[in-house]
């Protein structure tokens, strides 16, 4: 059953997000309750239980130990599967880890890899810039006309604080997106929200209810209360506001997901020995995460890769390829960083190495 936000909204793409925000609801409920009455159960949707399917696997092959690979949310898989079977795991590879209490982004640790991105390009101007430019849209939001890609016609979008919020948060992952962010967060301060309203659009038009397995994976992973304080506290002064947790963070009552126990949140310390690969750009897993992971895990060895956002090729890298080789190996004496070129930023000058 497809659900497209358009269908729960008369206006289309022409309302804010905000707006949006009670649509988006309205329509995760109804696939919710039409799930349910076909017989799903949504609650077995949640990490221990994919943790159990995972060692399950394991049986059916007939294998006594083997090693996990996980990145982003595999990573909070791996960490979970590790601490429920941990003497069937050998080794694990994490890559832009999830630690169990690292679903819920911190507004803080984005604003800190924004900062690391500008001065990266150079560009130490350009957190002020985007503050800017989310003030002018929260006092007024501005209606643009948009190309249509599909058409060529133009089409009328109404842009709000939160629409910027939320675009910049979607593609902050892709080094060709971070490439280009300095330049714009420029462009919108001096009022030209161009650049940004096409990307709005295919975003807009793009959005929907989602999967239903990701909703309740995430919600049912949910966050220490602590978190959750600490989140809202940092939401209000952040660049983002909370915008790389919306709008699944808001949806428990949606998809009535009820969170794992306590337990589930806190370190895994079990003594496998781990890789951490950690991008120093990312803002979806920040390198912070991996240091937490790292400091619980009592055999873990982090390696911050320089310049990397959340998506980085891993094996492209001759360096990274003997690296995972030699870890893989039960070799030691592994590096704590590995660089990959330099971003290439538009606009700016070239940036430093």
């Amino acid at each position: 059953m497809a659900w497209s936000m358009r269908e729960h909204c008369r206006h289309g793409c022409n309302r804010d997000l905000e707006a949006k925000g009670g649509a988006h609801e309205r329509a995760s409920r109804a696939v919710a309750a039409e799930m349910r009455a076909r017989g799903i159960r949504l609650q077995a949707y949640n990490t221990e239980e994919s943790a159990d399917d995972i060692d399950a696997v394991r049986q059916a092959l007939g294998e006594a130990r083997w090693s996990l690979w996980g990145r982003s949310y595999g990573s909070h898989l791996a960490l979970a599967t590790a601490r429920r079977h941990p003497e069937q795991v050998e080794r694990m590879v994490l890559i832009g880890p999830e630690g169990p209490d690292h679903t819920w982004k911190l507004p803080s640790r984005t604003d800190t890899v924004l900062q690391r991105i500008a001065e990266r390009a150079g560009a130490p101007e350009m957190l002020a810039q985007l503050r800017e430019a989310t003030t002018r849209l929260a006092r007024a939001p501005l209606r643009l006309d948009v190309p249509d890609p599909a058409t060529g016609r133009s089409v009328g979008l109404v842009m709000g604080a939160l629409d910027l919020q939320w675009v910049i948060a979607q593609v902050i992952g892709d080094p060709r997106a971070l490439a280009t962010l300095p330049a714009a967060a420029r462009e919108m301060a001096a009022g030209d929200f161009r650049r940004i309203g096409p990307l709005a659009l295919l975003l807009r038009r793009q959005a929907g209810v989602g999967s239903a397995m990701k909703h309740m994976m995430d919600l049912s992973s949910d966050a220490s209360a602590e978190r959750r304080a600490r989140i809202e506290r940092e939401a209000a002064g952040a660049v983002l506001g909370d915008a790389m947790n919306w709008p699944g963070r808001h949806l428990h009552g949606a998809w009535q997901a009820q969170p794992l126990a306590e337990a589930f949140r806190q370190p895994v310390a079990v003594p496998v020995p781990t890789l951490l690969l950690a991008g120093d750009l990312d803002a979806r897993t920040p390198v912070e995460n991996a240091r937490e992971i790292a400091a619980a895990l009592p055999r873990a060895h982090l390696v911050v890769v320089e310049n990397a956002a959340h998506q980085f090729d891993v094996f492209g890298n001759p360096q990274m390829r003997g690296l995972l080789r030699r870890f893989l190996r039960g070799e030691g004496d592994l590096p704590t960083h590995v660089t990959l070129p330099p971003l290439r930023f538009e606009g700016l000058p070239p940036a430093q190495p």
